[in-house]
């Protein structure tokens, strides 16, 4: 409200003519007068020149309150604030929030959190991308985002320790042949996952029975490992591999050296269903099971070599079913036998009850001539026959039930397959 205090014509007068002598008597014509016009958008102040209340507009955008709505001042009034009208502040990008700051009309964007699923992958530093950083967060975001499959900005071999790592999203993870991770993944019931091209090394361990369990993997959902290398890791259940009434399939892997304390150095299933392709399972060591131990539930192997280790005991099937195909076993089996699809070996002995069509026992080393765990060619080591193996053009091509071998070689390289996991004389 303006001030009822307005300098009388005669004050005016005397205030010019003292002006024009160079002198106001020391009268100070803003003195009682109060400029508020009650209006936000305004800077109001008296002029001492004149006595006189000066109104300002302030900057066009300042927020104000329009009839107890948010308003905006524009020339010095305020009016709704409605700048955000037809304003289009999406960029199109699925990692980015957007939004129209309505005392400007401008648009401000903020990064949407990592990891957060977007078309064609998920959400970075506020860019979709299928490639994530080369780290456990990177790792973790990749799992947030799901879907897949995620590679890794790694740029060469790198190793990263990722500690107990829980997917418990749909995902497809890929590390390249370049990413070792020290550490355990544990994959959620319900989860349909798949790790490709990881090295897991070193790594302990998931929990069961108050046990430590699964040194590399503890599987409770429906897990895939495609040319994998499992390492050195160890538990008291499952050195490498704990698998509790999931669904595991191993696809052209490598387990090895794995330690257990009681049972399943390189695999424990208790009562899961696993499917074992072109595989090898190598110098692995437990009480029972070097190879592994299923309580309960299933395993198939087809085209594998299991081999090495510091225990003859290879395969303990307790209560489970156990099917073999075209594999080769340097060890024993213990507890209940085994079903046989045909064309495997065993070696030294025969304690398997191997049985099936072209099925090999009792093949002393000297026949068998396998080879050490080596870089063979492919993505993963592999133990090859030697010249002259009895392993070597065993299964008609009729008869064999995979194309190709675990390093990806055409399956038969001769007259006839081979058995186990690697195909003598071709290089991938």
């Amino acid at each position: 409200m303006k001030s009822s205090c307005i300098p009388s014509f005669l004050q005016l007068f005397v205030v010019g003519l003292l002006s024009l002598l160079g002198c106001n008597g020391g009268t100070d014509l803003c003195e009682g007068v109060f400029c508020d016009d009650q209006n936000a958008c305004t800077e109001d102040q008296c002029d001492g020149g004149t006595g006189r209340c000066v109104y300002r507009p302030v900057s066009d955008g300042t927020e104000c309150d329009f009839a107890g709505l948010p308003g905006v001042c524009t020339e010095g009034f305020c009016t709704s604030a409605n700048l955000c009208a037809g304003v289009d502040c999406d960029d199109q990008n699925d990692c980015t929030d957007e939004r129209c700051v309505a005392a400007t009309g401008l648009c401000e964007r903020s990064d949407r959190p990592d990891g957060s699923p977007c078309s064609g992958g998920g959400c970075e530093d506020g860019v979709c991308t299928s490639e994530f950083a080369c780290t456990k967060d990177g790792i973790l975001n990749a799992i947030a985002a799901g879907g897949g499959p995620y590679t890794f900005a790694c740029g060469g071999p790198a190793r990263l320790t990722i500690g107990l790592t829980l997917i418990d999203n749909d995902v497809t993870l890929d590390g390249e042949s370049d990413l070792t991770v020290e550490g355990t993944f544990i994959v959620s019931a319900g989860v349909v996952a798949e790790l490709q091209r990881f090295t897991i090394d070193e790594g302990c361990c998931g929990s069961w029975n108050e046990l430590a369990a699964g040194g590399g993997v503890f599987n409770a959902g429906t897990l895939t490992l495609t040319s994998c290398t499992l390492t050195r890791n160890h538990g008291d259940v499952g050195g490498a591999i704990f698998n509790d009434e999931g669904v595991l399939t191993i696809v052209d892997s490598t387990v090895s050296s794995n330690i257990d304390a009681s049972a399943g150095g390189a695999l424990f299933n208790n009562g899961g269903v696993v499917t074992i392709t072109n595989s090898t399972l190598s110098d692995n060591d437990a009480g029972d099971g070097g190879a592994f131990l299923t309580y309960g539930g299933s395993v198939t192997l087809v085209h594998c070599t299991i081999a090495g280790g510091f225990l003859p005991n290879q395969i303990a099937n307790d209560g489970g079913v156990v099917a073999m195909t075209g594999t080769l076993l340097e060890g024993t089996c213990s507890f209940d036998p085994v079903t046989s699809g045909g064309h495997n070996l065993e070696s030294p002995g025969d304690t398997c009850g191997l049985t099936g069509t072209n099925d090999q026992v009792g093949i002393l080393d000297e026949e068998l001539r396998l080879g050490d765990l080596q870089n063979n060619g492919g993505d993963t080591d592999t133990q090859a026959p030697e010249p002259g193996s009895a392993a070597i053009d065993v299964i008609a091509e009729v008869d064999c039930s995979v194309a190709t071998d675990q390093r990806g070689v055409t399956r038969p390289q001769g007259p006839r397959c081979d058995v186990g996991a690697v195909e003598v004389g071709g290089s991938s």
